[in-house]
């Protein structure tokens, strides 16, 4: 496994990263595990947030500089890469001011006695994470669970090694002692090694094995498989409306693509495109609209669009899927609950829900 910049314009290597040797992630984990018991967990909320408010300080502080290796490494326009700075710290921003409150004692109606439940710190957790928002997935983890009083060990995508160690010393530059932000170059089979780890207490995964094996593989390897997918989609009988096929320039680049006549015995059907590719399907009514998008094996976001806001409500209601936007493709935000069902996972980010994925809910009781 190799982690390194590959410019996505350019095809060009930046630069190449070392992985960490089977002593070095030991004592990372080592020194994670110190950090929580001895360290992050007794300190205060108001200690804490004032770390993560500095790190979202630094982020806006030096935004340019932020943005930079999300467009070489990635290639994200850089107004988008400057926006994904700009949340990023919004979210950290959002949960130094919230944490406090969404983690307050809980005190329970009970017939005997007095019962509370406190919301406390696990652990270590370790974080797997995509490449195709390289801050934003980081914040999502980050943010709750630092303020929750948990420590993190990130395994980011190999793709993104950049903004991988930017965002780790991000938090170094913000005043966290050491162990309480850990980025690791690691392969897979070391990742297996850190999941088992007794000291390792939650496991946060954003992607899939099959992603994840696809982000390891460079990203000319990776095209983005995306024009494999379409020849197979036409072999099956789907027609190209539009584009298809990459584009004859340097860099890795596809024309944007519309398919249709799309019959379910299409391996399209059931496959998730990671590229400019939409699939356009005609049904005859509202309830075979809701039908089709909910035959599939992924749930993880779905639109409605809708001159009628209560009927979007309705389809909204019925659609399988961990969010639904009325009249938006998609859109996020700190106070929004972020997450799938399906083979899209489980779980929640954002929001209060994010918080409470990595907890012990502890129950206090004392009798009467």
């Amino acid at each position: 496994m190799l982690y390194q910049s590959i410019n996505p314009y350019t095809e060009e290597t930046l630069k190449t990263f070392d992985l960490h040797s089977d002593a070095q992630l030991a004592s990372i984990v080592a020194k994670a595990d110190n950090t929580y018991k001895n360290n992050w967990r007794r300190k205060t909320y108001a200690q804490r947030a004032a770390i993560l408010h500095k790190a979202a300080e630094i982020m806006r502080h030096n935004r340019d500089a932020f943005a930079t290796p999300i467009t070489v490494e990635m290639g994200k326009l850089f107004r988008e890469a400057q926006a994904e700075v700009d949340l990023s710290a919004d979210i950290l921003d959002y949960y130094a001011d919230n944490a406090e409150k969404f983690l307050a004692p809980i005190d329970l109606k009970v017939d005997d006695g007095k019962a509370t439940v406190l919301s406390q710190p696990i652990g270590i957790v370790f974080c797997i994470e995509p490449w195709n928002f390289p801050y934003y997935q980081l914040a999502r983890v980050a943010g709750p669970n630092l303020m929750a009083g948990n420590v993190l060990i990130v395994k980011h995508a190999p793709g993104v090694p950049q903004c991988a160690v930017m965002f780790e010393e991000l938090f170094a530059d913000a005043g966290a002692p050491e162990g309480t932000y850990s980025n690791v170059f690691i392969t897979n089979e070391q990742s297996a090694t850190v999941v088992a780890d007794p000291r390792v207490r939650g496991v946060a995964l954003t992607g899939s094995e099959r992603a994840g094996k696809a982000v390891a593989a460079e990203a000319g390897s990776a095209l983005k498989l995306v024009l494999g997918q379409i020849e197979a989609a036409v072999a099956h009988g789907a027609h190209v409306v539009t584009g298809g096929r990459r584009i004859d320039r340097p860099g890795y680049f596809l024309q944007a693509t519309i398919l249709d006549n799309i019959n379910r015995d299409n391996p399209a059907f059931h496959q998730e495109f990671f590229a400019p590719v939409a699939m356009i399907f005609r049904v005859p009514d509202e309830q075979s609209a809701i039908d089709l998008a909910n035959d599939s094996p992924y749930g993880l976001g779905g639109s409605v669009i809708t001159t009628d806001i209560e009927r979007g409500r309705r389809v909204a209601a019925q659609i399988e899927t961990g969010m639904v936007f009325i009249n938006r493709s998609t859109w996020t935000a700190p106070g929004l609950p972020f997450g799938g069902v399906k083979n899209s996972g489980y779980g929640r980010e954002l929001s209060s829900l994010g918080i409470e994925e990595f907890i012990n809910k502890k129950l206090v009781h004392i009798p009467a």
